[in-house]
């Protein structure tokens, strides 16, 4: 696992971001472009997890309405090239 991969896994949380982010790069430099890095591997997890979704019993009750909110806030708002990570609202909201 790289060093982005173990940050993004603890980075999702809207309230732990920026001081999550700032903690990591006392110890070792972030890339380039680490912010859009991450919006990227995280839209990435989420259609990578919709497969282990899929199985979950109760997944009709609840994945359709994660999805339209993934699609219409977080990766409209990454196609646009408009940055998400430290603003918005938190896809389980």
């Amino acid at each position: 696992m790289n060093d982005m991969t173990a940050i993004a896994k603890e980075v999702w949380n809207p309230a732990f971001r920026e001081r999550l982010l700032h903690a990591y790069s006392r110890y070792r430099p972030l890339p380039d472009r680490h912010v859009e890095l991450l919006e990227g591997f995280y839209i990435a997890s989420q259609l990578d997890t919709m497969s282990f979704w899929l199985g979950l019993p109760d997944w009709t009750e609840w994945l359709p309405d994660h999805i339209r909110k993934l699609a219409g806030r977080e990766a409209a708002a990454y196609l646009r090239e408009e940055s998400f990570l430290f603003g918005g609202t938190p896809y389980w909201e």
